[in-house]
This record gives C-alpha cells, sequence and structure tokens, in this order.
C-alpha cells in the first residue's frame, strides 16, 4: 500500500526525468542544425589546394606531371581544376601538355 507523500514523490521524479530525457532531445537535434564547413577534398594525402599549386610553381616537370594526372582524377569537384588543367595544356614540357589533356578528356568525358 503506497502512501500519498510518495505517489506525488514518485510523480514527480518522473516528470523530472521526462523533462530531463525531452531536453536532452532537443539539444542533441540543434546540435545537427549548424552550419558545418565542408572537409577539404584530399588526393594522396594532401589538400586539393597542394595539388592545384603543384601544377604551376615547381620546377620539375615530373610534379607537375603527376598533379596534372591527381587533378584529372579528381575531375571537376572544384572550379579551380579545370582553368588549371587548361593552363597546364600550355605548360612548356611536352609530358605535362599530354597529361593535362589526357585528364581534361576524362573530365569533359564524366560530365
Amino acid at each position: 500500500m503506497r502512501v500519498k507523500g510518495q505517489q506525488g514523490q514518485q510523480g514527480q521524479q518522473r516528470r523530472w526525468a521526462y523533462g530531463l530525457c525531452v531536453g536532452a532531445l532537443c539539444i542533441s537535434m540543434l546540435a545537427g542544425c549548424g552550419k558545418s564547413q565542408p572537409a577539404e577534398i584530399t588526393a594522396h594525402g594532401k589538400p586539393l589546394s597542394h595539388w592545384l599549386a603543384a601544377g604551376q610553381s615547381p620546377p620539375d616537370a615530373t610534379a607537375r606531371k603527376q598533379a596534372a594526372r591527381i587533378l584529372g582524377n579528381v575531375g571537376a569537384v572544384d572550379p579551380g581544376i579545370e582553368p588549371a588543367l587548361t593552363l597546364a595544356t600550355k605548360d612548356k614540357a611536352l609530358q605535362v601538355r599530354q597529361e593535362a589533356a589526357a585528364a581534361l578528356q576524362k573530365m569533359r568525358k564524366s560530365k
């Protein structure tokens, strides 16, 4: 047999627990509503910005060729890739121009 004081106390504990659950649910839902920064795209363990810069700056034609190949494999996920590859088609090294042309062709086929 329950005493009236115990029933009131149990009801109060239930309401408190219910309020706690609702509050936790609201907080967890709101936590997902914020705008998050998209993660920078990486290729071969380096950010895309590295490959965009590597396609223009190194004096080593092999590094520029590698950058063109990797940018072509990444595709048109960044608006700077196609212009960088187009510029690479005018590179002084034949192997870089060829790689850049192949990369552009690959990107255009996938569109």
